[in-house]
């Protein structure tokens, strides 16, 4: 008899704690893609191209992986040797860019192109719908050179729900206690 109560009782325990205790879902991740060329954009042409986080094994997953912080960095050149002096000094005096993500136009400070500038833009928003980012680069004045640009991205990889160590400890324990708890019937 005590042996039942015994086992009625680890197996109600075991099923209380196995309710409560989770499952590990998600993992810090990083994704990253870049672009590199230098195409030369000058006024009334355009430089058009697409960031992609979603491709290769560990791609973003829009609408499972979380986003949490998305950055981009943009570096565009002088192509000029004398940078923005005056023609005569080798140069071409100076330009102005401007940036289109998804079709909306950004807003920057400095949008002046000097010998080497970077321009840094947060995108969270953008890039969390479908993973991909357009961007457009336009010479308001001037002509400079493209060079690189870089998406960076941090989230949340879901992962299949897998038992945390301490849910398998209780199954381990559980099953042993039943296996006693059935040996000392068949002994008693």
């Amino acid at each position: 008899m005590l042996v039942k109560s015994l086992g009625k009782k680890l197996a109600v325990l075991t099923a209380l704690m196995m309710g409560a205790v989770g499952t590990a879902q998600a993992v810090p991740q990083y994704w990253s893609d870049w672009q590199i060329d230098f195409d030369k954009v000058s006024t009334g042409n355009s430089y058009t191209y697409t960031h992609d986080i979603t491709d290769g094994p560990f791609g973003y997953r829009p609408g499972v992986d979380t986003l949490s912080y998305a950055a981009l960095t943009i570096v565009l050149g002088d192509d000029a040797l004398g940078g923005d002096l005056p023609k005569w000094l080798l140069g071409d005096e100076k330009e102005t860019a401007g940036f289109r993500f998804d079709g909306a136009w950004q807003t920057v400070k400095n949008p002046s192109v000097d010998l080497l500038s970077v321009f840094d833009f947060v995108v969270t928003s953008l890039l969390s719908a479908d993973g991909i980012l357009e961007v457009k680069i336009t010479a308001n004045k001037g002509d400079f050179l493209f060079g690189i640009s870089r998406l960076e991205a941090w989230g949340d990889r879901a992962t299949a729900e897998v038992p945390e160590p301490a849910t398998l400890g209780l199954l381990g324990l559980s099953l042993l206690g039943m296996g006693f708890a059935a040996r000392r019937r068949t002994n008693g």
